[in-house]
């Protein structure tokens, strides 16, 4: 799945919500599932700079990430929004 800045919630099984929006260190939870979904990012550029408005990373910090690190970001946020009921997941 290839993500272009806008997830709908029924676009992720809710286990991988459920398994990646849990309390505490979610990183290998958020990796089987960007395996599992084939979860990559359209855009780098689009990425960084939609991750940038969260005010949570320096713009160089998201420059070094790769973009595997990049989709994981963005499918774990996703995921923390359908958990908190939201429908719809935009980035960019």
């Amino acid at each position: 799945m290839k993500f272009t800045g806008i997830l709908e919630v029924e676009d992720i099984p809710r286990d991988c919500v459920s398994d990646c929006a849990r309390p505490g260190q979610r990183q290998f939870d958020v990796g089987f599932w960007r395996d599992h979904l084939d979860f990559t990012i359209e855009s780098r550029e689009s990425a960084v700079k939609g991750l940038m408005e969260y005010g949570a990373w320096e713009e160089e910090e998201l420059d070094n990430k790769s973009d595997t690190d990049l989709a994981e970001i963005i499918l774990w946020l996703a995921c923390g929004d359908f958990r908190d009921v939201e429908n719809t997941f935009c980035l960019y």
